[in-house]
């Protein structure tokens, strides 16, 4: 079991995973298959185990058609650019680098809002501080999906 360090942090994954699954409802709902990214790990010595986050949440498919997503949620007007993991950025990237449409499925709670930020923005962006709403794509511009 997980333990967490503050009551926020517990309301965080909580909402979250909200998140996540809202995403996936939607995308499911509009025709898409959902593949759940687990994690990982290996085996060091013939008794230790080593955790390996895997480096995206969900790959999305439909009609040949793969989309490589990490889902995050804020409570925030933004979305802050230290909330960007580089292990995740680096997959997404190369995925992307690779003809796949990649990126991070953000849901700002405040405005009930889902936005799609490519890999290759977030990558430029270079530690900026953060990201609003509108300088994401509507899911129903990137996927045709009404949220």
């Amino acid at each position: 079991m997980r333990r967490f360090r503050s009551i926020s942090a517990k309301k965080a994954v909580r909402n979250g995973n909200a998140a996540e699954n809202a995403v996936v409802a939607l995308f499911q709902a509009n025709g898409w298959n959902a593949v759940r990214v687990p994690n990982g790990g290996r085996m060091v010595g013939p008794s230790k185990f080593i955790p390996i986050k895997s480096p995206f949440d969900y790959v999305f498919l439909k009609s040949g058609a793969s989309v490589f997503v990490d889902i995050k949620s804020t409570t925030d007007k933004s979305f802050r650019f230290s909330k960007i993991k580089k292990h995740q950025l680096v997959a997404l990237s190369g995925c992307e680098r690779s003809g796949a449409v990649a990126g991070y499925i953000v849901y700002f709670s405040k405005d009930n809002l889902y936005r799609f930020f490519t890999a290759s923005l977030l990558a430029s962006a270079n530690n900026r501080g953060s990201f609003s709403p509108d300088e994401g794509a509507e899911l129903k511009t990137m996927f045709g999906i009404n949220a």
